[in-house]
């Protein structure tokens, strides 16, 4: 199983999902939210998210080992964020 690659795709999604987080950040700082209730999840997912994109570096052939662990890891860190 090739953990590099499933650590690289979990990365991806998780900074894509820290990228979504942006626009709500957005509408906060307009409207005079609170802005740490939007920019600390997103840096909860961005850091990991970095760092597993960062550690992932390698061949791109995927199998469904590595799709199934990419997967776990980030419904895990997405859970804990």
């Amino acid at each position: 199983m090739n953990r590099k690659l499933a650590g690289w795709i979990a990365g991806a999604s998780l900074l894509g999902s820290a990228a979504a987080m942006a626009l709500p950040l957005c509408f906060a700082a307009i409207s005079g939210e609170r802005l740490d209730l939007f920019l600390i999840p997103m840096l909860c997912c961005a850091l990991p998210g970095s760092l597993l994109l960062r550690y992932g570096r390698g061949e791109r052939v995927i199998s469904a080992r590595e799709g199934l662990l990419s997967i776990g890891l980030c419904w895990l860190i997405l859970s804990l964020c």
